[in-house]
């Protein structure tokens, strides 16, 4: 282990580089966490020609949101507790998606069962917005905790394995940085969409470009190693010292280069 952290360093360019597009997963993860907050907020509501609290036909004041699940399944009275009921499903999926692609990512790789995590958070995402009831709604919206767990748990251990140990309290530390500016970007987008189909395919559709993974992720040499594939760390990390030494050409060239250009 300390062979790696000899070729690529505890924490230089490429980390910074690594730790960048790792942390824009975060984003989608605190956006789906606290989703619930802006598909089911408290309705307000009258009973028409009486005083009721409850009836079966509510009229629905949609001054501030236009819809939500509270307002498209009638999710009040006696049908309240199952607004809530769709979040614990959501954290089931959450705490399911951690074990299980824990366990995956051990066995068959850290870039291909995070990468898997994606497309489902992405792909269930969408299929979420568009379900026609409260039931397949919820289905599918665990489907979105469960790769969100996932996501969580294999995009940690990745950031973890590349950086050296002098550097992992600080980095542990910052990678939580995005999810709570999650939180604060989706008090934005709630503001912005006010109809839960729209709101939640956005949150989805955010997403997409988290696909680049396919392309641009590294594994893990330390996950190769414990593998017993040895060659194929020696060659991964002989990439990333190549990378970064021609990231610090480029950099050295480029006064030169600016000067050059406005000579001429």
């Amino acid at each position: 282990m300390v062979l790696i952290n000899q070729l690529i360093g505890n924490f230089g360019r490429f980390h910074y580089w690594l730790c960048f597009i790792v942390f824009m997963s975060k984003f989608g993860v605190a956006f789906h966490q606290m989703a619930i907050i802006f598909l089911a907020p408290p309705a307000h509501y009258t009973c028409p020609g009486t005083n009721a609290t409850c009836c079966d036909n509510p009229v629905y004041d949609k001054s501030i949101f236009t819809r939500t699940i509270v307002t498209e399944w009638n999710l009040i009275c006696k049908n309240d507790w199952l607004k809530d009921l769709t979040q614990t499903i959501f954290q089931f999926g959450v705490l399911s998606g951690s074990l299980l692609f824990g366990i995956a990512s051990d066995r068959y790789g850290r870039k291909p069962t995070l990468i898997i995590s994606v497309v489902i958070e992405i792909f269930a995402g969408i299929m979420s917005s568009f379900m026609p009831g409260y039931w397949s709604f919820t289905f599918v919206r665990m489907f979105v905790g469960f790769a969100n767990g996932g996501i969580m748990i294999i995009s940690f251990v990745i950031v973890m394995e590349y950086v050296g140990s002098a550097y992992r309290d600080v980095v542990s530390a910052l990678f939580h940085v995005p999810f709570t500016t999650g939180h604060i970007l989706l008090a934005a987008v709630g503001y912005l969409i006010r109809d839960y189909t729209y709101f939640q395919l956005f949150i989805s559709l955010s997403n997409v470009f988290l696909l680049l993974y396919i392309c641009i992720l590294p594994e893990t040499p330390r996950w190769l190693l414990v593998m017993n594939k040895t060659e194929q760390a020696v060659r991964l990390m002989e990439q990333v010292a190549k990378m970064l030494v021609y990231f610090l050409l480029i950099i050295q060239a480029l006064p030169d280069f600016i000067t050059l250009t406005i000579i001429r």
